[in-house]
């Protein structure tokens, strides 16, 4: 069984659980329960479609208890001992705020944390990653700001809204960059990793002019003068340990 949480964070709507992938899951003999949500990117209606039970939000604590619960972000805070198996991004092993607190419930209810940071392929690659994604996000919001400074209106980069599909956003990015009297030519560091490869296909989408940098343009170590000749500048590079 497994069954998907209504998640309300301010700003998120993502969802580990397309209803395509509901529909593979319920072929497969498991029983899936979605819970009903509004701000979702799917709509209730596509998981029903897709052979899943609809269930009312913030119902997942009456699940079954063989029940793995699905979801993103953090579980709401509480103190109730948590007697399911879990898949989310806990950001609990890396000494964040409030990891002690989020175990003991775990221990005290007998439940059970699958990390989706630690899912991990046969090479060690994270599986659940949404690098790619944040890149190509990163590097549209960098166009807004920059067309903001050098649009005719001259404006300040707006407060952020969700977009319905990545298409929606390119075509907002495109519709500012067209108020532009140039348009920047842009740099990427780390450009072969998936953040890096994100932010390039979003600028590429744009037609704007790319250098793509990785170890091997950085592994003298610089100061690099180039930088200086591009009007954006995407910092992609994974830093694992303390830099100066």
């Amino acid at each position: 069984i497994i069954w998907l949480r209504a998640e309300g964070k301010a700003f998120e709507r993502r969802t580990p659980l397309t209803p395509a992938d509901a529909t593979a899951l319920v072929g497969a003999g498991i029983k899936v329960f979605v819970e009903r949500s509004a701000v979702r990117p799917y709509p209730d209606d596509d998981y029903a479609f897709a052979g899943c039970s609809l269930v009312d939000a913030d119902s997942w604590e009456t699940a079954p208890p063989d029940a793995f619960v699905l979801g993103l972000k953090e579980l709401p805070e509480s103190i109730q001992p948590l007697r399911h198996r879990h898949l989310y991004f806990a950001h609990a092993f890396k000494g964040q705020a409030g990891w002690q607190e989020l175990l003991l419930r775990f221990r005290q209810g007998g439940g059970a944390l699958y990390d989706l940071e630690y899912f991990v392929d046969g090479d060690g690659r994270r599986v659940a990653a949404f690098g790619h994604w944040a890149g190509f996000a990163g590097a549209a919001v960098a166009s807004m700001a920059w067309c903001g400074r050098h649009s005719v209106e001259r404006s300040d980069l707006a407060p952020l809204t969700a977009y319905p599909d990545k298409g929606a956003l390119i075509e907002s990015c495109r519709r500012q960059l067209d108020g532009c009297k140039s348009t920047p030519k842009v740099m990427i560091i780390g450009s072969a990793g998936r953040c890096g490869a994100g932010a390039a296909e979003l600028f590429r989408e744009l037609d704007l002019e790319v250098t793509l940098w990785d170890i091997e343009e950085t592994r003298d170590g610089g100061p690099f003068e180039e930088i200086l000749v591009h009007d954006v500048f995407v910092n992609c590079v994974f830093v694992s340990k303390p830099i100066p």
